[in-house]
């Protein structure tokens, strides 16, 4: 996503929003307020997309391995929860992939997406942002208990 901001930033028009509000947009009239904004910056979006596939699977083994890493316990199988929080990073990159592959198919033709559609497709990126949050605050934890166990 930082890649593709960085190259995305170049080629949107002055006070364009970028893409993230583009994700978020919710409804159809402010998704095709922000697409029609871009101009032709929409084609190089969907011609750089690949970057996010890429970027997805990392973010989702370095977050998980993070998580892994600070919240292990000597001698202690994770409990259901760790595993659950372990899970969320790949989440994130799951539905990211989803995003990217529903952004390549449907916003060529964003003009006459349903309104129902564009939910969904702001529900998956909001429901991915909010994985990857939980997983960041969750190492934040994690990495403090370990510290305090270390210093105390």
């Amino acid at each position: 996503m930082v890649a593709l901001s960085v190259l995305m930033a170049r080629e949107l028009p002055p006070h364009a929003p970028g893409i993230i509000p583009m994700e978020l947009a919710f409804t159809k009239g402010k998704l095709v307020q922000i697409l029609n904004s871009w101009g032709k910056a929409l084609n190089t979006y969907l011609k750089i997309m690949w970057i996010d596939y890429l970027y997805a699977l990392a973010y989702g083994v370095f977050l998980a391995g993070l998580f892994s890493m600070v919240s292990r316990e000597q001698g202690k199988p994770p409990g259901r929860g760790k595993i659950l929080f372990f899970s969320l990073p790949f989440l994130a990159g799951v539905l990211d992939w989803v995003e990217n592959t529903l952004h390549l198919a449907l916003l060529p033709g964003y003009r006459s997406l349903s309104a129902p559609t564009v939910f969904a497709l702001s529900l998956i990126s909001l429901v991915k942002w909010l994985a990857a949050l939980v997983s960041i605050l969750a190492i934040a934890f994690f990495l403090v208990k370990r510290i305090k166990r270390l210093l105390f």
